[in-house]
């Protein structure tokens, strides 16, 4: 899967969890720029193993919602792509 896709449906997920994503940049942290706050964060990575169809363990989970958006893309694309 192309790091666009993953973009995108990372996008798509935010924006079905009620955040404008056309004013999001990658370089957003969750907490700070998006005001997620740490329910928010758990529905989000749940969201995002459902839509990609992966497992982020702990570790991940813990360095995912303490990064920003972009980061995130990297981490599910290399997660995806490992498990084609």
């Amino acid at each position: 899967m192309e790091r666009a896709e993953v973009k995108e449906r990372v996008y798509k997920v935010l924006d079905s969890m009620g955040f404008g994503t056309e004013l999001i940049e990658e370089d957003y942290g969750y907490f700070n720029d998006l005001g997620m706050d740490s329910l928010d964060s758990v529905e989000y990575l749940v969201a995002l193993e459902k839509e990609f169809k992966i497992a982020i363990s702990d570790e991940n989970m813990e360095d995912m919602y303490q990064s920003t958006v972009g980061i995130t893309i990297d981490e599910i694309h290399e997660m995806v792509n490992k498990k084609q």
